[in-house]
């Protein structure tokens, strides 16, 4: 196994530079820049997390916002990547912006830097970088990107302080639950086993939770110690059970997000001066994987000579928003406002989708946990009542 390492040094002619390298140990990735004439060699391990996690939109925020803003002041970009990776001292950000610019100085594009890096970056922001670039429109497309990533950020930050507190009940719930079937049922042992097994369904299952709990409490802590260090071990957190769960999640996330990337993606080639056409080919590739195949068809159909606002009724996966906003804009010969249209009426969609549930999660998630509550003391009591109404 290799890892990576970012390097600092100086060459014979003394002049300062610094790269990634690959090595098997931190020995080896020294004798090689030796090797290369280096000297007073300062070598960082990148952390192994670092290329076994995508970013969250806070963390692609922070790569964007500085080369945005350094792009907007007029300096060329390996310039500017240059200047960033001098200034950053996070050794995440140094990384990618290392790099970016070796990438670029390659001859490489910046879409096909970043694709190298598609274990951080998602998908779409790779392919809206790619889109940015052929359009020569690489500012106002990191800008536009910014606005977006922003949103979510937003979204995200919000939908964690909503949750924070059920959050801390939830973890409550579960040590109290744990406290009642580990020491609170073994108590009424004696009582329950009056009853000869005639005990209510939910008392059957915490008493039986109880046994369980002490004849293999020692397997079960440590099974659970194994799927904790499991989930932060980087290079196997992937097969991780809660790990794929997620991913899954992620994806169907994704799929339900590419309508709007789709009107996002043509609205901004559109006002670059692309092609019809060919704009309807780059904006599919914006779409996952699974949906990619309805922008290609889309463009097919175009091809054919069928208009955009037929295309869409002929394609049943597109929303019936895209035939009733592009049909008229089509007639106006305004597509590219007809697509913009589209991406703010999703766009407000999905802001009020997500302010409905946003109030609906913490009231939920109350009434979940109080049940659980609730179905704790009716077990752990019911038999004891029923008891003293018999002696009754």
């Amino acid at each position: 196994m290799r890892l990576i390492f970012l390097w600092e040094a100086k060459t014979l002619n003394n002049v300062q530079d610094i790269g990634i390298l690959k090595a098997r140990s931190r020995k080896k990735a020294h004798l090689s820049l030796v090797e290369q004439g280096y000297f007073q060699i300062n070598l960082k391990q990148v952390p192994d997390k670092l290329s076994h996690s995508i970013f969250n939109a806070d963390d692609i925020l922070s790569v964007l916002n500085p080369l945005r803003l350094l792009l907007d002041s007029g300096i060329p970009i390996i310039e500017t990547l240059d200047l960033l990776v001098n200034e950053n001292k996070k050794i995440s950000h140094q990384y990618i912006f290392i790099h970016l610019r070796n990438s670029l100085h390659q001859g490489k594009s910046l879409e096909h830097a970043f694709s190298e890096l598609d274990n951080l970056f998602p998908e779409f922001f790779i392919s809206m970088v790619g889109l940015c670039e052929k359009t020569g429109r690489l500012r106002q497309g990191l800008m536009s990107l910014e606005k977006f990533y922003q949103k979510q950020n937003e979204q995200r930050v919000a939908l964690q302080k909503l949750t924070r507190y059920p959050k801390i009940v939830s973890v409550t719930t579960v040590f109290l639950a744990l406290g009642v079937v580990i020491f609170i049922i073994p108590m009424f042992q004696n009582i329950y086993s009056l009853f000869k097994g005639d005990l209510p369904i939910f008392t059957k299952v915490m008493v039986y939770l109880s046994n369980f709990f002490h004849q293999y409490g020692a397997e079960v802590l440590a099974f659970m110690i194994f799927l904790f260090l499991w989930s932060k071990t980087p290079k196997l957190q992937n097969y991780h059970p809660v790990t794929k769960i997620f991913k899954i999640f992620k994806q169907i996330l994704q799929t339900s997000q590419d309508p709007f990337l789709y009107a996002y993606a043509m609205k901004m080639l559109l006002d670059s001066g692309q092609s019809v056409n060919l704009a309807c080919r780059q904006a599919a590739c914006c779409m996952s994987e699974k949906n990619r195949k309805h922008g290609l068809s889309l463009s097919k159909l175009l091809n054919e000579g069928f208009s955009f606002s037929e295309a869409f009724q002929m394609i049943s996966w597109f929303p019936a928003i895209f035939h009733n906003f592009i049909s008229s804009a089509e007639k106006a010969g305004h597509l590219a406002i007809g697509f913009e249209q589209i991406f703010i009426f999703i766009e407000k969609q999905r802001e009020e989708s997500f302010s409905k549930w946003s109030k609906l999660i913490e009231p939920i998630l109350m009434l979940i946990l109080g049940m659980v509550v609730l179905v704790i003391l009716l077990s752990v009591y019911l038999p004891v009542f029923d008891l003293g109404n018999r002696i009754g």
